[in-house]
C-alpha cells in the first residue's frame, strides 16, 4: 500500500468517526444557519495547515499510545458523554498528525483546540448551560427596557415589555451560537497569533465574549419585537441575527487583536 493511500485512509477514518461523533449531538432545535457554523470553520482549519509537507514514510505509531483515544471514545458512547468521545477524536488527530505531517503552517496543538470546539458536545453535555444563558440574557434585556422607560415584567425568561409578551426560548439558548463564537473566536486568535503564547492567554477570553455577543442578540430581537412587531422579530430578523452577532463580533475582533498586537507585543513561541 502506497504512503499517499495509507494517509488518506487514516484521514478517511478520522473523518468518518468525527461525522458520526456530529451526528449524535446535533440539535435540531438551534438554528440550523448557526449550527452549521462550526463544520464550516473545520473545512477553513484543515485549508489553514496548507501548506502541509507530508514526511516520506509515516513514523510507526506503538498501538498502546492508541490506547487513550480509544478508552475515551468508548467511554464517552457508553456514558453518553461527547466531550469525552470529542477529546478522544482530538487526540487520535494528534497522534495521526504527529505520525504523518513533517511540518505545517499551523501546529497540530493549537488546531486541535479549535477542533474540539467544533464538535456539539456544549449542547448536548451543557444543557444547563443554556438555561443560564437564556435567564441572564432575559435579565439584561428586562433591564435595558427599564432603562428605556418601558413598563416591564419578569418571571425567569417570560417577560412583558409595554404590554407585549416576550420569551426567551431555547433556541435562543445559544448554544450553537455559543460553539459558533468559540471556532470564530479561536480561528481568529489562530491567525493573529499563530506562535505567540498569546494565543494561551487569550483563550479564556472567548467564552465571554460570547456569552455577550448571545445577550446582544436577544436584547436585540427583543427591541425590534417591541419596536417594529413580534412577528418581524420571530421571522427572518430572528434567523439570521445569529450569523449578524458573529459578524459582529469578528468586526470588533479584528481591530481589537491589532491593538493588543500593537501595545502588547510577544515575540515568544510555544
Amino acid at each position: 500500500m502506497s504512503v499517499p493511500t495509507k494517509r488518506f485512509i487514516g484521514f478517511l477514518v478520522l473523518f468518518l468517526i468525527a461525522v458520526m461523533i456530529c451526528a449524535k449531538g446535533f440539535d435540531t432545535s438551534e438554528s440550523q444557519s448557526e449550527m452549521i457554523l462550526p463544520y464550516l470553520a473545520a473545512l477553513f482549519l484543515v485549508y489553514m495547515h496548507f501548506p502541509v509537507r507530508w514526511k516520506n514514510e509515516p513514523k510507526p505509531i506503538e498501538l498502546y499510545h492508541w490506547f487513550g483515544p480509544a478508552l475515551l471514545l468508548i467511554t464517552g458512547g457508553l456514558f453518553d458523554i461527547l466531550l469525552l468521545q470529542a477529546c478522544g477524536w482530538v487526540w487520535a488527530w494528534h497522534l495521526w498528525t504527529a505520525a504523518s505531517v513533517d511540518s505545517a503552517a499551523l501546529r497540530p496543538t493549537r488546531a486541535s483546540i479549535a477542533f474540539l470546539f467544533i464538535f456539539p458536545w456544549i449542547t448536548y453535555d451543557f444543557q444547563a448551560v443554556g438555561w443560564w444563558y437564556r435567564l441572564s440574557g432575559a435579565w439584561v434585556t428586562s433591564f435595558t427596557f427599564e432603562i428605556l422607560g418601558y413598563p416591564v415584567t419578569r418571571q425567569g425568561t417570560e417577560m412583558v415589555v409595554g404590554g407585549i409578551p416576550l420569551s426567551v426560548e431555547a433556541g435562543c439558548a445559544g448554544m450553537g451560537l455559543l460553539q459558533s463564537l468559540l471556532v470564530v473566536g479561536t480561528i481568529l486568535l489562530l491567525m493573529a497569533y499563530p506562535r505567540s503564547r498569546l494565543f494561551y492567554l487569550l483563550l479564556p477570553t472567548l467564552p465571554l465574549i460570547a456569552w455577550l455577543a448571545n445577550t446582544m442578540r436577544i436584547v436585540t430581537i427583543s427591541l425590534a419585537g417591541v419596536c417594529i412587531s413580534v412577528s418581524f422579530a420571530e421571522g427572518l430578523f430572528h434567523t439570521f441575527g445569529g450569523l449578524l452577532v458573529i459578524l459582529i463580533m469578528v468586526l470588533l475582533c479584528i481591530p481589537l487583536l491589532l491593538l493588543i498586537r500593537k501595545y502588547f507585543p510577544d515575540t515568544s513561541n510555544s
